[in-house]
């Protein structure tokens, strides 16, 4: 069994639960990252949990490495492990596939060759969004696929009444079913997103941060980009949610061959998906990547580019919105601009979003009545494409100091 998904969907937990289950004996190896790993770790890891003696992996004496000495190890390792499922059978794990060696992952094929009619059951995980560059892992997937015996789950997000049920857990309390399908919507159902904001509604987190849990977790998925893959996304995330390749391009000064081509390594990667960030909480955690100042200057490029366009008369909020977020830099005396941009095509503040609305007394104009502050908090401004703030300021981090964390909630 092939357990597919991204980072947090739930793999090893689905596995554990299997293996609690199914009442049987088992055996846990899992790959990593660390350098100096020796080859086989994974299986090293099992065989070890079972009682095999470890002179299976030393080669015979004064034999090279040959193509029939690594037969002779997968044959002698595949013997071990289906003899130790007898008589009553045997669980073996191998969790994090995407980092094993490509020698563990031709004898993991090997061994699913050859458990069909024994009685182990073999289950691997993986992230499917790390395969990229690993030659040997996605070959396997390839010659598994056709193979009776295995069977592949990708696993996806949460429903609204699971994240509920999951909420209820953290929290200890019933949320409200608005809450949960705000959570799910923002996490895309991702388990451990939902866990870390549950913490957040439950109080054992800061209600002005994104939790430290969502940061740690969304910088080691960057991390595995290309250094231009980070920086773009980081600053395509201060723009909005939605990632439109010319906008970008204009906004970060970067060509359009580069952005394009970053955005394929980010689709890759499971970080990007249908045009826009895969998941609110990726966005909210690459924009706190960004400085200050560039922050302002990648508003006020969004802002030039916007109105060059030739329906810039029907993009007034977008424009005003990016106008506004870029104030700092250009101090008060740009409220006046951002006030004329909207009554040129007839909108005053009242015709902006709620978040445009929240923002307007900065700008020097007037505040036009009550503000869905709700909507602040959640992150949701006028429009969502990348002419819009999408999820500048506010999002999980609104509301600072106000009713923590349920402001955030409603």
């Amino acid at each position: 069994m092939l357990i597919a998904g991204e980072p947090g969907v739930g793999k090893t937990r689905l596995a554990e639960d299997v293996v609690a289950r199914s009442g049987m004996s088992y055996a846990w190896g899992r790959a990593t990252e660390a350098e100096g790993s020796p080859p086989y770790w994974p299986f090293r890891q099992v065989v070890r949990a079972i009682g095999g003696a470890s002179t299976v992996w030393e080669p015979p004496a004064g034999g090279a490495d040959s193509a029939q000495e690594r037969f002779r190890l997968f044959e002698a390792v595949t013997e071990l492990l289906i003899a130790a499922a007898e008589p009553d059978a045997l669980v073996v794990v191998f969790d994090d596939l995407q980092w094993a060696d490509p020698a563990s992952v031709q004898l993991l094929v090997h061994l699913a060759r050859a458990v069909a009619r024994s009685k182990l059951l073999v289950i691997g995980t993986f992230r499917h969004t790390e395969t990229t560059g690993r030659a040997a892992l996605r070959g396997a997937l390839s010659t598994l696929a056709s193979e009776p015996a295995v069977t592949r789950l990708t696993l996806a997000g949460l429903t609204e009444p699971e994240v509920a049920a999951q909420l209820a857990g953290v929290t200890g309390w019933p949320v409200p079913a608005s809450v949960a399908a705000a959570i799910c919507r923002r996490t895309s159902g991702n388990p451990f997103f939902v866990g870390e904001l549950g913490r957040l509604l439950a109080g054992s987190a800061d209600g002005d941060e994104l939790p430290a849990g969502v940061r740690d977790a969304v910088r080691g998925r960057l991390g595995r980009l290309s250094p231009l893959c980070r920086a773009m996304l980081a600053e395509a995330a201060v723009l909005g949610a939605e990632l439109d390749p010319e906008a970008i391009a204009a906004a970060t000064e970067r060509s359009l061959a580069e952005v394009l081509a970053a955005l394929d390594e980010a689709i890759a990667a499971g970080i990007v998906e249908g045009g826009r960030f895969a998941h609110d909480l990726i966005r909210e955690a690459a924009r706190l990547d960004v400085g200050t100042v560039e922050r302002l200057a990648l508003h006020q490029r969004m802002a030039g580019y916007l109105r060059g366009l030739g329906d810039a008369d029907v993009r007034v909020g977008q424009i005003a919105e990016h106008l506004l977020e870029s104030l700092p830099a250009g101090g008060r005396g740009r409220g006046g601009g951002v006030d004329r941009t909207g009554r040129r095509a007839g909108h005053g503040p009242t015709r902006l979003g709620a978040s445009q609305c929240a923002l307007w007394p900065r700008a020097g104009g007037r505040p036009a009545g009550p503000v869905a502050a709700g909507r602040v908090v959640a992150g949701q401004g006028a429009s969502a494409g990348p002419g819009s703030r999408g999820g500048g300021r506010s999002g999980l981090g609104g509301g600072r100091g106000r009713d923590r964390p349920y402001r955030w909630a409603r």
